[in-house]
């Protein structure tokens, strides 16, 4: 294949055929990369229905850089006019408010009523979206959290019983018990703290893990 035959082909490829493809074989043999050369190819194997065409379309899509128009190149009768789209979908008017007077003139509209109605219709749509917002369920309070009992003078001169049942949660009663070594209890306390304020957790996981190395100690 002569460069002016190749270039005919360039500007012409629906006249590529099957006398074209041992020619194209071996330019690509020798120019792997040539891209031209390897469209040509997979088009006139298409053309005469080759039971490799589908192996050769494969290979001459990874070297081309748009496979859309690779794909309306094998199968132009494909091709949709995207033009006519595009004039299908342009909207009579954008939006604004002169668009919108000229569109109700060109319908023969009164342009004055047309844009009240309209206005009417938005006052219409604002009022309703108004009411339902009122009618939305408002989120249920949630119950006041239980007050942290704090030890009194009185709690001390009770029974061990009552004391059990009645047992404060306080940092401060947290206190008592250490200074008591009633290092178990005090952990559990710590727990119920650390539930009741998440905040100071860390705080309460040092206190608790402190705690927990005197009973190993002790225990020794």
């Amino acid at each position: 294949m002569t460069h002016n035959e190749f270039i005919q082909l360039l500007n012409q490829p629906d006249t590529v055929d099957a006398g074209h493809i041992a020619d194209l074989k071996e330019m690509i043999s020798h120019y792997p990369y040539f891209t031209q050369a390897r469209v040509l190819l997979a088009k006139a194997m298409l053309k005469t229905s080759n039971l490799h065409a589908e192996s050769y379309i494969q290979q001459a899509a990874l070297h081309v850089p748009d496979r859309r128009s690779f794909y309306y190149f094998l199968y132009p009768d494909k091709k949709i006019n995207t033009e006519q789209i595009q004039k299908e979908r342009i909207p009579r008017f954008s939006g604004n408010y002169f668009d919108m007077l000229k569109a109700t003139e060109n319908d023969g509209e009164d342009s004055g009523q047309s844009l009240k109605n309209l206005a009417q219709r938005l006052k219409s749509a604002r009022e309703m979206i108004l009411e339902k917002s009122k009618t939305v369920p408002q989120k249920p309070d949630f119950p006041a959290a239980t007050p942290v009992r704090i030890p009194t003078p009185e709690y001390f001169s009770l029974d061990d019983n009552q004391k059990q049942r009645d047992k404060p949660v306080s940092e401060e009663y947290v206190k008592i018990l250490i200074r008591e070594k009633k290092y178990r209890e005090a952990i559990e306390i710590l727990n119920k703290l650390n539930l009741i304020n998440p905040k100071k957790s860390i705080y309460f996981a040092d206190q608790i893990r402190f705690l927990e190395k005197i009973l190993v100690n002790t225990k020794k």
